[in-house]
């Protein structure tokens, strides 16, 4: 498969009770924000917080923020992935079940409906000068800034 420099990713961060989706072009331009509060299953509200986006025919991947294991241990990546109907990659600097360790990245990822190469391909597409891919930062960035200007 063939993952182009601007392709379209949606990527997740979640601190309960936020979740933040930015959509990037690559690792080169932010495009979206979407953000909810999530009232019932985390699962229901990544999955109709995308598709109610206009942005949801544009995006060709999901990214999810592992980089806090526990805030989408629930997750069923295989059932998220089939309910948006494209590929989902999980990123993660702490090991995590099923996870595979990428050394040249220095992190884990999980992923659906990619294989390992186009895994490698896309996140090298979304790195810019960080240590992990754009869209995934500056979606942590945004959830923790917003968390901390909201009073929960």
């Amino acid at each position: 498969m063939k993952i182009k420099l601007e392709t379209r990713i949606a990527c997740y961060s979640y601190f309960h009770p936020l979740i933040i989706c930015v959509i990037f072009r690559g690792g080169l331009w932010l495009d979206g924000v979407l953000s909810n509060i999530v009232e019932g299953d985390l699962l229901d509200e990544l999955v109709s917080l995308l598709k109610s986006s206009s942005h949801y025919f544009q995006v060709n991947y999901v990214m999810l923020d592992f980089l806090n294991p526990k805030s989408f241990e629930s997750i069923n990546l295989e059932k998220l992935s089939s309910l948006l109907n494209k590929p989902v990659v999980a990123i993660s600097f702490d090991e995590f079940p099923n996870a595979v360790f990428l050394k040249d990245f220095n992190f884990y990822v999980k992923f659906v409906g990619l294989s390992l190469s186009d895994v490698r391909r896309l996140i090298k597409i979304s790195m810019r000068d960080s240590n992990i891919p754009e869209p995934l930062r500056i979606s942590r960035l945004l959830a923790l800034s917003l968390l901390e200007t909201l009073s929960f």
